[in-house]
This record gives structure tokens, C-alpha cells and sequence, in this order.
């Protein structure tokens, strides 16, 4: 996207369906730890505590192919034929 006044063209397209469905295959970030995949902590929200607060975190792995292939199934969303991981 552009600065406040440049103008923009945005493209429209259609809808398209998206099924929840489960898969070991995923083509996205997922949670927690993947073999072969870059593992990252990432904020995730606050907590407050006592009066202070505090960051919550999750680790995150990041493919370094895709699709990731995770050694159990998870629930996730069917995007044109990708699995994707939804937090």
C-alpha cells in the first residue's frame, strides 16, 4: 500500500471456501516444536500479575520447506487445498 495519499488499486476476489479439517501437513508457522524447522518465541499476549504484567510467549516453529510436516495431526483450515495453522 501506498502513503496516505497515493492512490491505491485494490484487485476484488471472489470468496473462497475454507473447511476446518485436521492434517499432520501444514503449510504455515505452527506451535511448538518441528524437527527440521526454525523454532522461534513469539509475544503472544499480557498477563497481568500482582499489579505488574507480564509477556506471555509461544514457541513457534517456521518451515524451512513446505509444507511442514508435524509428527501429530492438529486442527486447522483447508485454504485452496493448504492446511494452514490458525492461533
Amino acid at each position: 500500500m501506498g502513503q496516505s495519499d497515493d492512490l491505491v488499486e485494490i484487485k476484488l476476489y471472489k470468496p473462497i471456501d475454507i473447511y476446518e479439517t485436521e492434517s499432520k501437513e501444514i503449510w504455515s508457522i505452527v506451535e511448538g516444536i518441528v524437527p527440521g524447522a526454525i523454532v522461534e518465541k513469539l509475544p503472544y499476549r499480557f498477563e497481568k500479575n500482582n499489579g505488574s504484567y507480564s509477556v506471555v510467549q509461544k514457541i513457534v516453529s517456521i518451515g524451512r520447506e513446505y509444507p511442514v510436516l508435524r509428527m501429530d495431526v492438529i486442527n486447522c483450515y483447508e485454504f485452496q487445498h493448504k492446511n494452514i495453522f490458525l492461533f
